[in-house]
């Protein structure tokens, strides 16, 4: 049992985990069920881990959802992977898995949807085109990167939703998906569509990071050097704007991303071994390669999070192995000093690899290594029958 003080600007109150963290440079597994327990009738234990774990992306961290926070995968599917037309989370209040129907009315089945177009079961906006099923439910799809939590305070419910950006590859022969944002709300379960219009850009996007100085909602395109633009959903409006930069040279792809709202830097990973970072104060100025000394892991789609304890950002690959990566910026001029990047090891208890199948065919996780600020530790979900593991650098 762990006891820790929790505070929003208003209050102070004490919140109770069934559960105790580990110390620093430790790793702890917790959970009281596995993802497998709360899987719709349709589903047999493959196809459920098929649709949460090894569908090429992700979920989403939502803080809101409890005292805890929970993580969330929602909508996920495509390419004939068997659908999840809610969401299935893994709550830190209380270590245990839940799933969440959805409230537009799609029953569950186990084929993933036909006939993508206006007289089959998706229509032109990349949803759900079903006898009684109300408009706004995503046709489940591959979704990388491109879920973000939408907070209760911007719009998000009051428990929160996970925010998918854009879906791809939906559908049984993976032709359709959505260019529209779409919310999934997990206090109700209704799925809606949230943005006004479709983003803007028509290139493969990979990863998204969040800028709450700005409210904007950032996709960040596989291939910088495509455009002289970036795509983001802004916050204030929901409507997918651009915002101009300069066209960015060829150097590799791009998987992912993250935004150091301190330092007002969008960095990114490219698949060539370099961070590249744009001044979020400074567009117009475009993308500049950073200094770095160490070796930074290799065409990484896992996510980069920062810890608060240190002020670093962190990562982990998750092909098994208890190796974190971490990117130390530098104390001076953060364009133009030396960031850098190192590893890291935790004890504890071993972390349990992604599933075998997702690596060997490129499914690979894109989200399920987080930062869960109520706990003061990251988080690893390994997925299949695997407890979580908690762990602090």
């Amino acid at each position: 049992m762990t006891t820790l003080l929790t505070s929003s600007p208003a209050t102070l109150s004490v919140t109770s985990f069934p559960y105790s963290l580990p110390a620093s440079g430790q790793a702890a597994l917790i959970g009281a069920n596995i993802a497998a327990d709360v899987r719709p009738a349709t589903h047999n234990v493959y196809e459920w881990n098929y649709a949460l774990f090894f569908f090429y992306g992700g979920g989403t961290f939502v803080e809101d959802y409890s005292a805890g926070g929970a993580y969330v995968i929602a909508g996920s599917g495509g390419h004939a992977v068997p659908p999840n037309f809610g969401g299935c989370l893994f709550d830190f209040a209380d270590a245990t898995w839940k799933r969440i129907d959805n409230a537009n009315g799609m029953p569950w089945i186990k084929r993933d949807l036909n006939a993508p177009g206006f007289s089959g079961e998706i229509n032109s906006f990349g949803e759900i085109n079903w006898p009684g099923v109300s408009s706004g439910i995503p046709a489940p799809s591959h979704l990388y990167g491109n879920v973000l939590p939408l907070s209760a305070a911007n719009g998000g419910g009051n428990r929160g939703s996970a925010l998918i950006l854009r879906s791809m590859a939906a559908g049984y022969d993976s032709n359709s998906g959505s260019a529209h944002a779409h919310r999934f709300d997990l206090s109700s379960g209704l799925w809606t569509r949230h943005s006004t219009n479709p983003s803007i850009g028509n290139s493969g996007f990979r990863t998204a990071c969040y800028d709450p100085t700005t409210n904007r909602y950032y996709m960040i395109r596989y291939e910088l050097h495509e455009a002289s633009s970036l795509d983001y959903l802004d916050g204030a409006d929901w409507a997918w704007k651009q915002v101009g930069i300069r066209t960015p040279a060829a150097d590799g792809h791009n998987k992912s991303a993250f935004i150091d709202d301190a330092r007002r830097l969008l960095i990114v990973q490219t698949s060539t071994n370099r961070l590249r970072a744009i001044d979020l104060n400074n567009m117009g100025a475009g993308f500049v390669t950073l200094r770095t000394a160490g070796n930074l892991p290799p065409d990484n789609q896992s996510q980069w999070h920062r810890y608060p304890a240190d002020g670093c950002w962190y990562t982990y690959i998750g092909n098994g192995g208890n190796t974190l990566h971490k990117i130390q910026p530098p104390a001076g001029n953060l364009l133009t000093e030396t960031w850098q990047v190192s590893t890291v090891q935790v004890g504890g208890v071993n972390l349990a690899s992604q599933p075998r199948e997702a690596i060997e065919n490129g499914s690979v996780h894109n989200t399920r290594f987080f930062y869960v600020r109520a706990l003061g530790c990251f988080a690893w979900i390994a997925g299949e029958g695997n407890r979580v593991a908690i762990l602090k650098p």
